[in-house]
């Protein structure tokens, strides 16, 4: 399905396509058996998108002629006492490049798929290392393409402060839009001691993460804070 520096993956589809004049629909299932993705960074492909990006099902605004847009059949030529009319820049009506303000609407593409991990999913990048299990379905709204579901983070660490954190719950949540699912992690840290567990929880979303330490038993702020860093209290 890919090869890339960041994803590489194997995938096996169950897919039901139909298509009309100006919409595709796409139903199924598709399996990933084999799933690694390596993110550092967020690749530029993940950057938000540009005046001259076309949304699929919607109208393109003030196109360039070098855009690339999904249209239908082309316009078919002119003529004029049996002779093709020639328009602005020598080209025919209808032949050449397409008339932009004649062309169809951009094709509609509907999906209704369903993603399902295999057991080789492994996720590394933004400080955690772990392996991820679930299933998310993937659809269009009348506003955008969305994911429901959730993706579980299974035998994962976590790295903060220097420090790497057993995850003990994680989950990536589905429920907008697919480039920033919400979080739900908990990442924790075991004094040699064994009476003091230390960690750090993650909520919010992946573009607007929020961490908050905790310990238990209960601890100071920087007591708290000391135990993730050292293993031991600050007093």
């Amino acid at each position: 399905l890919m090869d890339t520096h960041e994803i590489q993956a194997l995938a096996s589809p169950d897919l039901h396509i139909t298509a009309v004049p100006g919409t595709v629909n796409i139903q199924g299932t598709v399996l990933l058996p084999e799933v690694i993705i390596s993110l550092r960074e967020l690749p530029s492909t993940a950057s938000v998108r540009s005046d001259d990006v076309v949304i699929v099902g919607r109208r393109a605004q003030n196109t360039r002629s070098d855009d690339v847009v999904i249209t239908g059949r082309r316009t078919q030529p002119h003529y004029k006492n049996g002779q093709p009319i020639l328009v602005q820049g020598g080209d025919l009506a209808g032949r050449g490049r397409p008339n932009l303000q004649e062309q169809d609407a951009p094709l509609t593409i509907n999906p209704d798929v369903t993603i399902e991990l295999g057991e080789k999913a492994v996720f590394s990048g933004f400080g955690l290392d772990a392996n991820m299990q679930g299933h998310m379905r993937i659809l269009r709204t009348p506003q955008d393409i969305i994911g429901l579901g959730s993706l579980s983070i299974v035998n994962g660490v976590y790295k903060a402060y220097g420090q790497k954190l057993k995850i003990e719950r994680g989950r990536l949540i589905f429920n907008g839009p697919l480039e920033n699912p919400g979080l739900d992690v908990q990442a924790i840290r075991s004094v040699e001691s064994g009476d003091v567990k230390v960690g750090i929880t993650l909520n919010g979303t992946v573009r607007r993460p929020e961490s908050l330490l905790f310990s238990s038993p209960t601890q100071s702020q920087s007591d708290t804070l000391s135990y993730l860093l050292t293993g031991q209290a600050a007093s």
